[in-house]
């Protein structure tokens, strides 16, 4: 007589998938709530009842883990929307610390979001972000920065670091030759493109950072030398290169749809049509490269605080397709 037995491990496999998948479905199942709170919610469900404690603890500790990191994630996200809010920190704006009622106001302010209540049971960690984005706008630095290792200055650094122009030939034992010479201190020159404000507004926040202009990539020194051109639609060569300035980088940088458009004409129609043309005169005058030929571009997107979340993500989207090309 033939017999059946059931599979057992696939059985615990589906019923340990479908639990998970009733917890991400349930939306009372918010950040620091215990399995017990919840219970009452799962009786009669198979993936439940079938399950031992240990499996149902287990699940459920792992997903709340991905819902809290979620919230702090999101809320995160709040800070960085209501930049309105902490106009007053900002350097840029010649404010200083909030005092604890300013702060006060704040929370009050953004409490009414989904966002800050889903935090409700980690209050002391919520407060910690929350200071921790106050202390980054009071004191902008890298190290502080909410997207640790994504932070947009550390990848620009190591962009233009790796970019740098070598000189030839190099000295033996070492990859790069600076204009610097044995300096401890190398140059660092990068060309800050845009209009409307936003390239000198990205140039005053680099100033405001640095001490003394003077930034460490790999235990290397570095001075940065900053130049800034605005509404200028024809960027010869010589706006970009002079006798005492080489630059190693270029950050295009938009804040809004007119200071967007201002740099793709500059980029497509300006450059890189007319990249033959002036490599042609170069080479005749043998002045070197064009503007712009054989430099990192970096585009930037320096929002408007004022722009609404549509706005946004369509620079962001045209930003993505302008670097693309």
């Amino acid at each position: 007589m033939d017999q059946c037995y059931p599979s057992y491990p696939a059985d615990a496999g589906r019923l340990r998938r479908q639990f998970k998948q009733l917890l991400e479905e349930t939306s009372y199942v918010t950040p620091g709530k215990s399995l017990s709170e919840v219970r009452v919610l799962f009786l009669g469900r198979e993936c439940f009842e079938s399950l031992a404690e240990e499996e149902r603890q287990e699940i459920y500790d792992l997903h709340q883990r991905h819902i809290v990191e979620k919230a702090r994630v999101n809320f995160q996200e709040l800070l960085l929307e209501r930049a309105d809010l902490f106009y007053g920190i900002c350097p840029a704006s010649g404010g200083g610390a909030l005092s604890p009622d300013q702060i006060k106001d704040i929370t009050e302010l953004l409490q009414e979001d989904v966002r800050y209540k889903l935090l409700d049971r980690f209050e002391q960690e919520r407060q910690l972000v929350l200071l921790q984005h106050l202390g980054f706008l009071h004191r902008p630095r890298p190290e502080r920065c909410p997207s640790a290792q994504l932070c947009m200055e550390l990848q620009v650094w190591a962009l233009l670091a790796d970019r740098a122009a070598p000189a030839a030939p190099a000295v033996a034992g070492t990859h790069w030759v600076f204009a610097g010479g044995d300096s401890a201190v190398h140059p660092l020159n990068a060309v800050l493109v845009g209009s409307e404000g936003a390239a000198d507004r990205l140039t005053q926040l680099f100033r405001l950072q640095l001490d003394e202009e003077e930034v460490e990539i790999d235990s290397q020194l570095f001075r940065l030398d900053l130049r800034v051109i605005s509404d200028d639609t024809k960027l010869t060569r010589s706006v970009f290169f002079t006798p005492d300035f080489t630059p190693h980088g270029c950050l295009c940088v938009f804040s809004n749809a007119a200071s967007f458009e201002y740099l793709r004409q500059s980029v497509e129609k300006t450059l890189l049509s007319s990249l033959q043309e002036e490599e042609e005169e170069e080479q005749e005058e043998e002045q070197g490269r064009p503007p712009f030929q054989g430099l990192p571009l970096v585009l930037v997107l320096a929002a408007d605080p004022q722009l609404g979340r549509a706005e946004l993500a369509q620079l962001r989207q045209d930003g993505r397709s302008l670097a693309d090309r």
